[in-house]
């Protein structure tokens, strides 16, 4: 992409944020929640959008960041003994895997 074109989407993205930031202003001078401006709009959106001018933000599930992933947590554990109490005579370093296949 030419670094003109770059420079007419960053314009187009400073005018949005500059839109919603007012919106938010108003919205809180009003008293009403300023989450209902919507999401903050996203330099990437207007980077990759086919048409900047006519571009929407995305739904609030498509506009993370980053993918979540699963993965398996590790977490500490203490021995009880045969009575209900907690074993101190048991090394701490020992881990339990959640996910036990």
């Amino acid at each position: 992409m030419p670094a003109a074109e770059i420079g007419c989407r960053r314009a187009l993205f400073n005018e949005a944020v500059k839109a919603w930031k007012t919106k938010r202003a108003q919205l809180k001078e009003i008293g009403l929640p300023m989450k209902d401006a919507g999401l903050e709009p996203c330099l990437y959106w207007f980077i990759e959008a086919e048409d900047p001018e006519n571009m929407t933000p995305p739904d609030q599930d498509a506009a993370t960041l980053a993918p979540v992933t699963s993965r398996p947590h590790r977490h500490a554990t203490q021995a009880i003994n045969e009575n209900g109490f907690i074993d101190d005579d048991v090394n701490d370093s020992s881990y339990v895997d959640i996910k036990q296949n």
